[in-house]
């Protein structure tokens, strides 16, 4: 399944402004079978949110809209209930395979997630991780203090949101890039979190639930904590 084939799908399942008893079952069903491919499942619910922004008038969603989104929303919900992160993956970009990857592992991440980038300003994972914290995930980020500085960076915001953040304060860069999601699943590549990343460099993720990966990672995390704690960033 493709994510033309999932946006043609859901758009069949809006031409008549219904979601019907068998559209959904049909729906549950395929969502069901992509339980292992969360990009999948987080590019059907932004898709299913643009489609009703585009039935829209004047800004205003018509009731059956509103119906058809929920039904949608719930259906997704139920599938992602059932969503654990694969062991093993690799996605690449340009396009939205990364960006959906990471927010597919944020979205299922229940107790912990611990963020090592170097600069993050792609408004759509920031708010992914917002919500994450905001049902409380323990969220802790830490971020280079030379790029949050740049113009668009999201770390003063998430500050102020309460999310847990500190920044290198060393003379050096803070160039990792990895994520550890419930500290059993490690993200790692070359993908910074920004929209260029997505949008025009090519770039690269890799997911693994190698215990002797993640822990080795899961303590240079927490090294690099302790080591910057006094560089914690409070918002101005």
């Amino acid at each position: 399944m493709t994510q033309q084939e999932l946006e043609m799908q859901l758009r069949l399942t809006l031409a008549d402004g219904r979601l019907s008893k068998e559209e959904r079952r049909d729906l549950g069903k395929l969502f069901d079978d992509l339980v292992m491919q969360p990009e999948l499942l987080s590019f059907a619910r932004n898709k299913a949110f643009e489609l009703a922004r585009e039935r829209s008038r004047d800004g205003q969603l018509e009731t059956d809209v509103v119906i058809w989104l929920e039904r949608v929303i719930q259906t997704l919900d139920r599938a992602r209930m059932q969503v654990q992160p694969v062991a093993s993956g690799a996605w690449f970009s340009p396009g939205r395979d990364c960006l959906e990857a990471i927010i597919g592992l944020i979205e299922q991440a229940r107790s912990y997630i611990d963020i090592c980038v170097f600069t993050l300003s792609d408004d759509r994972l920031t708010q992914a991780v917002l919500a994450a914290h905001n049902k409380g995930v323990g969220v802790r980020v830490l971020s280079d203090q030379d790029k949050a500085n740049d113009r668009g960076s999201d770390v003063d915001y998430l500050s102020r949101k309460g999310v847990n953040v500190l920044l290198d304060t060393s003379p050096y860069h803070m160039h990792h890039k990895f994520a550890l999601f419930d500290r059993k699943w490690l993200l790692n590549g070359s993908f910074n979190w920004t929209r260029s990343a997505s949008e025009y460099n090519q770039e690269n993720l890799m997911l693994t639930d190698n215990d002797s990966l993640v822990s080795a990672y899961v303590g240079e995390f927490n090294r690099l904590w302790q080591q910057h704690r006094k560089g914690v960033f409070h918002a101005q």
